[in-house]
């Protein structure tokens, strides 16, 4: 049996407003280039975000999105 995603990403969005140190966190299992962490806003984490899942989409991985 193969897994239906090769990467598994969390993303924890409850950052407040204000813009605290590392406020927003990204999780992955599995396939990524690069770790990812905390990011300073929403923005920040977002452009990461959809740039690895651009990334994923055209090599033809398939990836789990939680917020």
């Amino acid at each position: 049996m193969t897994a239906a995603f090769d990467s598994i990403v969390v993303v924890d969005w409850s950052a407040p407003d204000r813009r605290p140190t590392d406020a927003v966190r990204i999780g992955v299992a599995g396939q990524c280039e690069e770790a990812p962490g905390a990011f300073p806003t929403r923005e920040a984490a977002l452009d990461w975000l959809v740039g690895r899942l651009v990334a994923a989409h055209a090599a033809g991985r398939r990836a789990l999105v939680g917020f």
